[in-house]
Order: structure tokens, then sequence, then C-alpha cells
């Protein structure tokens, strides 16, 4: 999973999610989103960052490399095919 954030509660206090680049006029701020809109913007970018980093690799080796680096969430366990979330940092270790 990409990192998309987490929903809002019931006393709409927002626990978690990625600061959006985006000003909302009409609150005067900075708003905080979430979902496969934060989230596709990270993973594609940390596939960009992997893939100028060995200019050779192919579409299979950088997919498999971005899954294996990811870093675990527990509550994500058994509920897709990594269990975790994209992670730049050790996206940036060299291919094996």
């Amino acid at each position: 999973a990409a990192p998309g954030g987490a929903p809002q509660t019931p006393t709409n206090k927002f626990d978690g999610g990625l600061l959006a680049a985006y000003y909302e006029p009409s609150v005067q701020t900075y708003v905080k989103s979430m979902g496969t809109s934060m989230a596709t913007p990270v993973a594609s970018g940390v596939l960009a960052l992997v893939a100028g980093m060995v200019p050779g690799a192919n579409s299979k080796q950088i997919k498999e490399h971005i899954l294996k680096t990811a870093l675990p969430v527990k509550g994500l366990a058994g509920l897709m095919a990594v269990g975790g979330t994209v992670h730049a940092l050790r996206a940036m270790q060299p291919l094996k």
C-alpha cells in the first residue's frame, strides 16, 4: 500500500495522512487529504527514484524491489500483497 493516510475519526480529528500541496481559499489554509490521490504520487515518485538509480533495470525488477523494501504495517498483514507501505529510503537500497 502506498501511504494514503488514515480515515477521519467520528470527532473529525485527522489521525494521519499526507499534507496535500494545495491551498484551499475557502478556509484560508492548507488542507490535509488522504487516499489514492495522495498515495499515487508517492508510489510513482519512489518508482522514479529506483528507476533512476539503476537505469538498466526492467519494470519487473523495479516492482519486485519496491515490494521487497516496503515497510511492514501490522494492520495490513494478510490484507494485501506485501502487508506494508512503500518506503522511499528503503527502496534506495541497491537492487539484488
